[in-house]
């Protein structure tokens, strides 16, 4: 197994023959509806939540949403977009950890909505913190189609 190989292969020998077998991809994708997202400040109930086209939108100005975030313990996150409409687009999204102790958010990375942020590093440890997306304050009108995040085994 070398560290190029995206496919992490696996090469077994028998005798004087070498084949390769396949384990698992390099990387895993998780998508969010925005559905999943809920109102955090500063009054929860003024949005308007689209479980059959699973959008969240603003019914308020100034309205601060988050979204937990999952995934198996020990993985790598190495990417992350938030999607919305066009006046969403001026807001930014925030991938944050709190420690499971409530030891405090921390930002791991920020984006404008809309704004596929590569190159993470970040991995899982779902033993020491709970993971979560958040926006700033989106306004009436602008809606979260989902989000995405990419990460390796």
């Amino acid at each position: 197994m070398t560290d190029s190989d995206p496919f992490k292969t696996t090469r077994l020998i028998a005798g004087n023959t070498q084949t390769e077998t396949i384990i698992h991809p390099a990387g895993k994708i998780i998508s969010l509806p925005g559905s999943s997202f809920r109102a955090a400040n500063p009054d929860t109930d003024t949005v308007a939540i689209d479980t059959t086209e699973g959008t969240i939108m603003a019914e308020g100005d100034n309205i601060g949403l988050t979204c937990p975030l999952q995934l198996p313990d020990g993985v790598t996150i190495t990417q992350i977009v938030v999607w919305g409409n066009a006046a969403a687009t001026a807001e930014t999204f925030y991938l944050l950890k709190i420690g499971v102790n409530y030891g405090g958010a921390s930002t791991i990375t920020s984006g404008l909505i809309g704004t596929e942020i590569t190159g993470l590093s970040e991995i899982i440890d779902n033993g020491l913190y709970h993971y979560y997306i958040s926006t700033s304050g989106i306004d009436t009108n602008d809606m979260i189609y989902g989000a995405r995040i990419k990460y390796a085994l």
